[in-house]
C-alpha cells in the first residue's frame, strides 16, 4: 500500500527553480529601470483644475502682491521680488520679468531652508500668471530638473448666472538627471505633483486679502474667524 502511495506522489520541482525565478525577475526589473534612467529626456507636464466660489478679481486679491503667496504656496515663508520696477515701487508688486525670491521652510529645521528664484514670464491680472524657476540655493531642483513652470489660469464660470471661477493650474519641465528620468517614467504626475508648489485649493478658498504674517493682517483675522 505505501508502495502504491509512493508511486503517485507528483513530480517535486528542483529545489533551485524558485531561486533561479526569482533571480530572473530581479535581473528583468533591474533591466527595465537602467534602460527608464538611460532613455532620453522627458518633457513632462502637469494640469489640475479647481473649481472656486470665488470671482476672479477676488481671486486676484491673493495673486497680485507676493505678501500673500505664503498663504496658498506650498512650504514659502517669504516672497520678494528682487528687481522692482522702480525705486519708489515696493518689493511685493510683481510684473512680467519680475525676478521672484522665494524663502522655503519645508518646517524640518535650519538645514532643510532653502532660497528659490524665478521669473514671471507671464500676467495678466485676474487671468493668467506664469513664473520659470531659475533655480534654487541647494540644487535639489535645478540638478535634475531645467525649464520648470508653473501657470495658473482664472477662467470665470462658464455658465455666467453665478459667481466662480475655475482654477486651471499646469505645471511642465524636462528632467536632466538618471533620476529624475527614471521616476518620470515611472509615477510622472506624483512627480510633477511634487514640484509644483502652488496650492490651488487654498487659492480657492481664501478670502482674505492681506499677508498672514503681517500685523495688519494679524488684527484683522479676528472679523474672518
Amino acid at each position: 500500500m505505501s508502495k502504491q502511495k509512493s508511486m503517485h506522489k507528483p513530480p517535486q520541482r528542483p529545489r533551485g527553480f524558485l531561486g533561479g525565478l526569482i533571480v530572473s525577475l530581479l535581473g528583468l526589473g533591474v533591466l527595465f529601470l537602467g534602460m527608464a534612467a538611460q532613455g532620453p529626456d522627458l518633457d513632462m507636464k502637469f494640469v489640475r483644475e479647481i473649481p472656486s466660489k470665488l470671482s476672479p478679481e477676488r481671486l486676484e486679491y491673493n495673486i497680485s502682491s507676493t505678501t500673500r503667496w505664503p498663504q496658498w504656496f506650498y512650504s514659502v515663508a517669504n516672497v520678494k521680488v528682487l528687481n522692482p520696477q522702480s525705486p519708489s515701487e515696493q518689493a511685493y508688486t510683481i510684473t512680467e520679468g519680475s525676478r521672484l525670491s522665494f524663502q522655503m521652510d519645508p518646517g524640518k529645521g535650519l538645514h532643510k531652508k532653502f532660497e528659490l528664484i524665478a521669473k514671471v514670464i507671464k500676467y495678466v491680472p485676474g487671468k493668467v500668471l506664469s513664473l520659470e524657476v531659475e533655480g534654487d540655493s541647494t540644487h535639489r531642483l535645478s540638478s535634475i530638473f531645467e525649464k520648470i513652470t508653473w501657470t495658473i489660469h482664472l477662467v470665470p464660470n462658464p455658465n455666467g448666472k453665478e459667481l466662480g471661477t475655475l482654477i486651471r493650474g499646469e505645471a511642465s519641465a524636462k528632467t536632466r538627471h538618471w533620476r529624475s528620468r527614471l521616476l518620470g517614467r515611472i509615477a510622472e504626475r506624483v512627480v510633477m505633483n511634487q514640484i509644483f508648489y502652488p496650492n490651488l485649493i487654498k487659492l480657492a478658498e481664501l478670502r482674505q486679502p492681506f499677508s498672514a504674517d503681517s500685523p495688519l493682517e494679524q488684527d484683522r483675522n479676528s472679523l474672518w474667524k
